[in-house]
């Protein structure tokens, strides 16, 4: 009994593991650039050169839309109180690309004006003990001058389950504000430089389009545009994001539950010996 209970375990888990990227509507037809290096520290696997998401955009029709964000720590003032939180700035779409559930607010358009902030229930709660906060505003200590920035609130969503977007998606991000106050916060080359090769960039295609044809004109681009000096150390690959949880790190989490189910058929194989 005991064998078939850890082996019922192990397979929930591995279900649960197995369905982490799939919450989002549009999940088959989203990607993510990836990056592979020559050598190591050269750069992430889960991030790419900034301008080749804009360029691939620009450049096939089957790509309805990209994105990019960027992550880090923020200092909150709300009324007389002061918070550090994990904040993401992300480009406009990123909650039509990415359909994490609102409750308060729609995600059309929510970062679309600059000074625009979208943050979970629980942060809701926790500044200002309701979850209807559509309106009210927070300030942010500012990154690159330690001014302050007021931001108005344009939605709340559900805080968000485990999922590879956004990067470092071990972060438990609670802010979600709009590359158009990117200035504020990081230098605007980041955004812009062949040089910046740490910007974690997703793609939508359109239903029915042939992946590999945008990997091909991905590697176009790359050829074209890309200085030889960094297009020689890294090729880019355009990734399902239904595989990239289990893929990353060399397939670390994949190899992981591989693993587990070989456990739990030994598991049942002895249970069964013993059951005869």
């Amino acid at each position: 009994a005991l064998g078939l209970a850890c082996a019922v375990a192990v397979f929930l888990f591995a279900e649960k593991e197995y369905s982490i990227n799939r919450q989002f509507s549009n999940v088959e037809n989203l990607y993510r650039i990836s990056s592979h290096w020559k050598e190591p520290g050269m750069g992430y696997e889960v991030t790419t050169l900034a301008p080749i998401g804009p360029l691939l955009a620009d450049s096939s029709p089957d790509v309805i839309a990209t994105n990019r964000s960027w992550g880090g720590s923020v200092v909150v003032n709300v009324d007389s109180a002061a918070f550090r939180e994990t904040m993401l700035i992300c480009e406009p779409n990123y909650f039509e690309m990415f359909d994490f559930p609102f409750t308060v607010g729609t995600a059309t358009g929510a970062l679309n004006n600059p000074n625009s902030v979208v943050l979970t229930d629980e942060l809701a709660l926790k500044y200002f003990g309701k979850s209807d906060v559509v309106g009210e505003t927070i300030i942010l200590q500012t990154w690159t001058d330690n001014a302050k920035l007021t931001l108005k609130i344009t939605g709340v969503i559900k805080k968000p389950g485990k999922s590879s977007v956004p990067y470092p998606y071990e972060e438990d991000y609670g802010l979600y504000s709009s590359t158009s106050d990117l200035n504020s916060f990081l230098d605007p080359r980041s955004f812009e430089s062949w040089g910046s090769r740490n910007i974690p960039t997703f793609v939508q295609l359109r239903d029915g389009a042939d992946p590999k044809k945008t990997d091909e004109k991905l590697q176009d681009l790359l050829a074209t545009h890309c200085p030889e000096s960094i297009r020689e150390d890294v090729s880019l690959t355009l990734d399902p994001l239904t595989e990239i949880y289990l893929n990353d790190s060399n397939g670390e989490a994949r190899r992981l539950l591989q693993g587990l189910f070989m456990l739990a058929g030994l598991m049942i194989g002895l249970a069964a010996i013993n059951y005869i």
